[in-house]
C-alpha cells in the first residue's frame, strides 16, 4: 500500500479453519466468524477486511448444517459423513451437488487403493510423529532455560512466566 492509497483498496484477508472437534463449547452455532476488535471496548472494530472463519465440523454440533449455505453444507456433510454412511445414504445427501458427489467418488476410489492408503497412513504417522519431537524438543529447550534462571537466582514464579512451564515443573528441576 503507497502513502495516500485508499485503505478501502485492500483485499479483505479470511481465514477459515474446519476442525473436527469443537472448538467454542459456548458457541452454539456449526459456524462462527470473528474479527479483531479493541479490547477496552469490543464495539471498536479494527477492520472489516480481516475475518476468521471456524467451521466446528464435530459430533456436537453436525446436527447444526442446515443452518449452513446449501453447498457448504453438502461440503460438510461430506467431511463428517464420508467415512460413517453408507454409498447409499451418501448419494442421497449429496444428491443436489454433483461437484461434491464427484470429490466424494474420488474419496472412494483413493480408499479402495491399498497403496494409497498405506502411503496416506504413513505420511499420518510422520507428521504425528514429527509433531511429537518437535514439541519433546520444545519442552527440554524450555527446561534447559528455566534451569539456567534457577541457577541465575530467578524466582519459581518468574520462570514460569518466562518459560510456561508449570510451577511444579520448575520445582522439579535439578
Amino acid at each position: 500500500m503507497y502513502q495516500g492509497t485508499a485503505y478501502s483498496s485492500l483485499n479483505a484477508v479470511i481465514a477459515i479453519a474446519v476442525t473436527a472437534f469443537e472448538m467454542f463449547h459456548q458457541l452454539t452455532s456449526i459456524h462462527n466468524s470473528f474479527r479483531l476488535t479493541a479490547r477496552a471496548d469490543s464495539g471498536v472494530v479494527f477492520t472489516e477486511r480481516l475475518q476468521m472463519h471456524v467451521l466446528e465440523v464435530a459430533e456436537e454440533k453436525i446436527d447444526r448444517v442446515s443452518e449452513l449455505p446449501p453447498k457448504l453444507g453438502a461440503w460438510t456433510n461430506f467431511y463428517y459423513y464420508s467415512h460413517l454412511k453408507s454409498e447409499a445414504e451418501m448419494t442421497a445427501l449429496l444428491q443436489d451437488h454433483p461437484i461434491v458427489q464427484q470429490a466424494y467418488g474420488q474419496y472412494q476410489q483413493f480408499n479402495q487403493d491399498e497403496r494409497l492408503r498405506a502411503l496416506d497412513e504413513a505420511h499420518q504417522r510422520f507428521l504425528h510423529d514429527y509433531a511429537t519431537d518437535v514439541e519433546e524438543a520444545q519442552l527440554k529447550k524450555s527446561a534447559e532455560i528455566a534451569r539456567n534462571l534457577k541457577n541465575m537466582g530467578m524466582s519459581p514464579p518468574d520462570i514460569v512466566r518466562a518459560t510456561g512451564l508449570l510451577l511444579s515443573e520448575v520445582e522439579r528441576l535439578g
